[in-house]
């Protein structure tokens, strides 16, 4: 079966959002956490991919979702040529996979707003002045 063009494009598309992500978390150091939280000695990081975007990360998981899907569903994917998805288990499986992806980009995308009003609240008008200066939750230009 060939290598695609949209299949190398999915597969450099989650390889670059994991990458992003570790870049994320490695420039928020110890104050990374997935459940949100403000610590004793949170300091508001506005450097690297926080200058450019408020929360970055997230927008490393929505590049990777938009990979994972091409690289599973497009045409000439093994998923589709090889006719697993003919058999109504896998068809389910896979449907609910789809689903959960799709629910957490939701959450994805509402969460930002979350974390602004809490950064906001203990940050004061350092979070305020950043905001100004970065203007864009997770896609430069558009949100």
């Amino acid at each position: 079966m060939p290598i695609t063009p949209v299949f190398l494009a999915g597969s450099l598309a989650v390889t670059t959002g994991g990458l992003f992500r570790l870049y994320c978390s490695s420039t928020l150091g110890k104050q990374w956490s997935f459940p949100l939280s403000i610590r004793k000695e949170h300091r508001l990081v506005t450097s690297g991919p926080y200058s450019i975007v408020r929360h970055p990360s997230y927008t490393g998981y929505l590049l990777q979702y938009v990979g994972i899907i091409a690289v599973y569903v497009s045409k000439g994917s093994w998923m589709r040529e090889c006719g697993i998805l003919h058999m109504p288990v896998v068809k389910v499986v896979a449907g609910s996979c789809f689903f959960l992806l799709t629910a957490f980009v939701g959450a994805v995308i509402q969460r930002p707003a979350v974390e602004d009003k809490m950064l906001q609240r203990v940050m004061g008008d350092e979070w305020m002045d950043w905001a100004k200066r970065v203007k864009y939750r997770l896609i430069p230009g558009i949100y």
